[in-house]
């Protein structure tokens, strides 16, 4: 058996990566190869000069020897190197990893295991079709959503669970459910997504998300202060006397006939700290505390009436402007930002690959237009800066409540 290579370079990784991504490496063809220009490999993998070409070359006559690859030669020179379905095991063992046709095959493991796991009787018939269908097109190299390709343990998890919850049959909210079956309250709503398409392709289509099951979520409800009357059933309720916090349901919320207010303007304040301060300054406005907003808040945003006008108080970093684009996207109303100007600091960390993607995003969308200069700075300066809005200290008794 061929042992694993002490690798001296990068050029194998780099030749079973783009094998890995080829028609070859996906599918398991027979006739199927993978080749890769020989200047190409060595600009991919940085061994294109010195020392490292050097060790690159010697990686790759010891792969060839050991059958892992072939090297086309013309004239004595290294033109292409090949990998081919008949060279994948000895390449894959010499990185001391299982080849894709290994992880294929147990792919195909799992489905053919599932299928054999307890389901309710009257979901059988669904649940092993739907397990022989995966089991057949993993092992070509198709079939893996909803799942993550390459976390076939996590897959594992997610397939059990969407077992379990084929059988589950009492009404119950989400994170009641999802600590009883996961030890976790929250793994269900992090899966939900991957898992809601398992039921729906398990059960023949019967099953379409959590709801059918039973399984609600938590009621949600918009965190406010200020100045409010909502009329439900006729009646006027009045929320004018509160001094500090109060809640409203997202139940309550779809009963209400007419929603007022004597406040000019409504904030939505990202953090609860800034929330909290501005409801000590009393001064008449509407504040409601939220960041990415749940369904509460956006029917209460949506239920206001004409005149009064709405601003968003966030942080400055790129998620802080995400949240602003979350609310102008779910409530459709035109909500400016308030105090969302990057703050340069020499100290701040940078922006990390997650970061800078998403900054990206807000730059490239049109519903952020105005805030584009904002945006642009801030991925000049390469930092989110001073960014968190507990910085900025409310001095002012009314709006803008800050003078800068």
């Amino acid at each position: 058996m061929t042992a694993p290579l002490d690798r001296r370079s990068t050029v194998l990784e780099y030749l079973a990566k783009g094998y890995e991504a080829s028609r070859a490496g996906k599918t398991g063809g027979e006739q199927t190869t993978h080749w890769v220009a020989w200047e190409k490999l060595l600009s991919e993998a940085g061994c294109a000069s010195g020392e490292a070409y050097d060790l690159a070359q010697a990686d790759l006559r010891r792969a060839d020897q050991e059958g892992a690859i072939e090297i086309e030669n013309r004239r004595g020179e290294w033109r292409r190197i090949r990998v081919t379905q008949s060279c994948e095991t000895h390449l894959y063992r010499l990185l001391g990893r299982p080849s894709p046709s290994e992880r294929r095959g147990a792919w195909r493991t799992l489905f053919e295991e599932a299928g054999e796991w307890l389901v309710p009787e009257f979901r059988r018939p669904a649940w092993q079709a739907f397990c022989r269908e995966r089991a057949n097109l993993v092992a070509r190299g198709e079939g893996f959503e909803p799942f993550s390709r390459a976390k076939l343990s996590q897959a594992r998890l997610q397939l059990d669970l969407a077992a379990q919850l084929l059988a589950w049959d009492r009404p119950c909210l989400l994170r009641s459910a999802s600590a009883q079956l996961c030890h976790h309250s929250k793994r269900l709503g992090l899966w939900r997504g991957t898992l809601e398409k398992l039921l729906q392709a398990a059960s023949g289509g019967a099953v379409s998300g959590f709801l059918d099951l039973g399984i609600e979520d938590n009621p949600s409800t918009v965190r406010l202060h200020g100045p409010l009357r909502l009329r439900r059933g006729g009646h006027w309720i009045n929320y004018a006397s509160h001094t500090g916090e109060y809640a409203i349901s997202e139940s309550d919320l779809e009963n209400v006939e007419k929603v007022e207010t004597t406040a000019p303007r409504c904030v939505t304040v990202e953090n609860p700290t800034t929330f909290h301060e501005l409801v000590r300054l009393g001064c008449g406005d509407l504040f409601v505390c939220t960041s990415y907003p749940n369904d509460a808040t956006v029917r209460f945003l949506q239920s206001f009436p004409d005149g009064v006008v709405l601003h968003h108080f966030g942080d400055t970093d790129p998620w802080g402007f995400d949240v602003l684009l979350s609310l102008r996207v779910k409530t459709g109303l035109p909500i400016a930002p308030l105090h969302m100007r990057h703050r340069p600091q020499t100290d701040a960390d940078g922006l990390d690959l997650r970061d800078r993607r998403k900054l990206d995003d807000l730059r490239r969308n049109e519903r952020l237009a105005d805030v584009r200069e904002e945006l642009d700075r801030l991925a000049a300066s390469g930092t989110s800066g001073d960014f968190e809005q507990e910085r900025l200290a409310i001095n002012l008794p009314e709006f803008p409540y800050i003078q800068e």
